[in-house]
């Protein structure tokens, strides 16, 4: 979240970001690319396409037809 201000924050303010946001699944794969693929046949929609995230690894945010939104997040260092 970014902040509103600088200062203090109205507690009104607050409450509203709080009451706006939802909580976020984050599902690993092991190819965002793939999955990008398999959402767009599904019917799903790409909110936000493969972005490097540092040095950690890749992310995305799809939706399903449901409208329920989802991270996929794919590492940078494979592990077996």
């Amino acid at each position: 979240m970014e902040p509103i201000q600088n200062g203090p924050v109205s507690e009104e303010a607050v409450n509203k970001e709080i009451k706006d946001e939802k909580p976020l699944l984050v599902v690993p794969v092991s190819s965002i690319s793939d999955y990008l693929e398999k959402v767009k046949k599904s019917g799903g929609k790409i909110l936000s396409g493969k972005k490097e995230t540092g040095v950690s690894g890749w992310r995305a945010q799809i939706q399903d037809t449901e409208g329920n939104k989802f991270d996929l997040w794919e590492d940078k260092v494979k592990t077996n």
